[in-house]
């Protein structure tokens, strides 16, 4: 005759087993929830520091174009005086120069006993000396003299040479025309 097993021992192991199951699969779930909850806030702690981040260096580069926009106005502050000086120096030498030049015209006078000035006449910046010469070596002279020797005068040319007689004496009436730069000095 076949046994028959009245007791539930099947039943329980399988309940068992089942509830064994269920726990291990509870204990997994949770460790797995705590895992994507860790991954997580990892992520928004690196999200947090990425924008900290963002915000400082923005702020850094707000700075930073700020003072670049000082160095701007100051680099042009410092161009326009540099262009004030530079035109009070030159100011400085236009005023000194005409006195040189003269200095210069007397020098050269001086030492040619035969040449001599009559007037001399400025329109902007081309100079005409007239005067008058015993020869024509003299009144060369003065033309070189006035080329080579004074910074002052450039493009010295000479316009006419007439012969005069005053008291019975011959001398030669001459004009010269030149450039004048009174800064050059």
């Amino acid at each position: 005759m076949p046994k028959i097993n009245l007791l539930p021992i099947k039943a329980a192991k399988r309940s068992e087993t089942a509830r064994n199951e269920l726990l291990g699969m509870l204990v997994l779930f949770a460790g797995l929830v705590f895992v994507l909850y860790s991954w997580n806030s990892s992520i928004d702690e690196d999200v947090l520091e990425t924008k900290s981040r963002i915000s400082k260096m923005t702020k850094e580069l707000k700075d930073l174009s700020a003072e670049a926009e000082r160095v701007e106005e100051f680099e042009a502050k410092a161009k326009i005086l540099e262009d004030k000086q530079g035109i009070i120096e030159k100011l400085k030498r236009q005023k000194q120069g005409p006195a040189k030049a003269l200095h210069d015209l007397a020098t050269l006078l001086t030492e040619l006993d035969k040449v001599w000035l009559t007037s001399i006449t400025e329109n902007e910046q081309v100079i005409q000396f007239e005067g008058g010469a015993m020869d024509h070596e003299d009144i060369s002279e003065f033309q070189i003299g006035l080329e080579k020797r004074s910074k002052y005068f450039t493009k010295v040319q000479l316009k006419v040479v007439e012969t005069k007689v005053l008291d019975g004496v011959r001398y030669l009436k001459w004009k010269i025309n030149c450039i004048a730069d009174f800064s050059a000095g």
